[in-house]
């Protein structure tokens, strides 16, 4: 393992739904170029039998996933798709470098991978930017939504077979509501070096409506650097060697960031 990737951690955060298992073909990928990595579970992605959960607990369970990597120096590469894009956004504050340095404490996030992802401004939420957007058939409960595993592989796993249509829709939990209406607070990518992995076969969130979210936030000061892939709206699990390259190049522009 070279140096570079020791003091590497990928944090990979799930989409809506969904458990950290849909990272499962890039986590080996990842390993077999000597980079670690670490899969953060949602709290608004469960059964639907307890009480529910906003969107900034999902943003607390990310800040404990990075907390213990950075004070032991490392530099993580914060991952996440679809909604997950919204809680790792504001899970950020305080773990840019510059925020890091100020405090003299070591390692920060030098670096996020939006995947299909959603990008707010502050005060935004997933309703606002999706207005008119949401599937047909995603039941809206009191606290919870729920999707048809039956049929929503149809769309939001376009380039799988069948059979793995099947698996990856068997997976599908229940999500919070109420996640879709907290406003984002923080705009970390205003003060992270970001990528954005524009999936241009993505019908869940079509490639347009991922560009008019990057231009609004560059618009708003961001620097985000855009990768495109012919992908569906989940790119690790059916395009997942384009990924990592994509984790690649955003991890060795960190580094230079990290040790400059």
């Amino acid at each position: 393992m070279s140096s570079a990737a020791e003091n590497i951690v990928f944090v990979l955060v799930p989409p809506s739904f969904s458990p950290a298992s849909f990272y499962d073909r890039v986590v080996p990928l990842l390993e077999k170029k000597g980079y670690a990595s670490l899969l953060v579970e949602l709290k608004s992605v469960n059964d639907g039998q307890g009480l529910t959960v906003s969107m900034y607990e999902d943003a607390g369970a990310i800040r404990s996933a990075i907390m213990p990597l950075v004070d032991q120096g490392k530099g993580v590469v914060l991952v996440a798709n679809s909604y997950g894009g919204i809680p790792a956004t504001e899970a950020t504050k305080g773990f840019s470098l510059a925020e890091r340095k100020a405090l003299s404490k070591p390692g920060a996030i030098i670096g996020i991978v939006y995947m299909a992802s959603f990008i707010a401004s502050e005060g935004g939420c997933i309703n606002q930017l999706m207005v008119g957007r949401m599937p047909e058939n995603t039941q809206k409960l009191v606290d919870y939504q729920t999707m048809d595993p039956r049929t929503d592989a149809q769309y939001i796993f376009t380039h799988l077979n069948q059979a793995d249509k099947d698996e990856y829709a068997s997976r599908l939990m229940k999500h919070c509501s109420r996640t879709f209406d907290d406003p984002l607070t923080y705009p970390g990518y205003l003060h992270i070096p970001a990528t954005y992995i524009i999936c241009t076969d993505d019908i869940v969130l079509p490639e347009d409506f991922q560009s008019t979210m990057i231009s609004a936030a560059n618009a708003k000061g961001a620097d985000i650097v855009t990768k495109k892939i012919h992908a569906d709206h989940c790119p690790m699990i059916s395009h997942p060697a384009e990924v990592v390259d994509v984790l690649m190049q955003a991890a060795e522009q960190g580094v230079k960031l990290l040790n400059s």
